[in-house]
C-alpha cells in the first residue's frame, strides 16, 4: 500500500522503469540495429531511416520519454522533431542493457567514426604532401 507522496511517486517511477526494461528487451530482440552486434551482416541492407518508427512501434513509453525530455521549451511545433535523438538515445540504453558486446548501432558508428578518421588523415596526409610540394618548387 502506498503511504504517502514519497511511497507514491517511488512506486510510480518503479512501474514506468520496469515498462522501459521491457520495452528495450523487445527492441533488442525485434530489432536489428539495437540487437546485438553481427560482423556477417550488410550495412547497406539496414533500414536506418526506419529506425524511428521502429522504436515508435516497439518502445512507444521510450520513444515519447525521450520526446518529452528533449523537446524545445518555446512551443514552436513546426519544427524539426529532431528523430534522430531518439534513435541514438535508444542506441545508448540499449548499449548499456547489452551483455558483453555492443549492440549493432554502436558498432556502426564506431566503423562510421574510425573510417572517417582514416578519411581525414588521408586528406590531410593529401594536403601536407601537396603544401610540401609547392613550397619545395619556391
Amino acid at each position: 500500500m502506498v503511504r504517502n507522496k514519497a511511497d507514491f511517486h517511488s512506486f510510480l517511477v518503479d512501474s514506468v522503469v520496469d515498462i522501459l526494461r521491457e520495452e528495450v528487451d523487445e527492441l533488442q530482440k525485434k530489432v536489428v540495429i539495437f540487437g546485438p552486434w553481427d560482423k556477417e551482416l550488410d550495412f547497406n541492407k539496414l533500414d536506418l531511416e526506419n529506425s524511428y518508427t521502429l522504436v515508435q512501434e516497439h518502445a512507444p513509453l521510450l520513444c515519447q520519454l525521450i520526446k518529452g525530455l528533449s523537446a524545445q521549451h518555446r512551443g514552436d511545433t513546426q519544427r524539426n522533431p529532431h528523430t534522430g535523438r531518439v534513435i541514438l538515445v535508444t542506441s545508448i540504453i540499449s548499449l548499456g542493457r547489452a551483455r558483453n558486446s555492443a549492440n549493432c548501432f554502436a558498432r556502426l558508428f564506431g566503423h562510421l567514426l574510425r573510417d572517417t578518421g582514416r578519411l581525414y588523415n588521408r586528406f590531410e596526409q593529401l594536403a601536407l604532401f601537396r603544401k610540401g610540394a609547392i613550397y619545395n618548387k619556391v
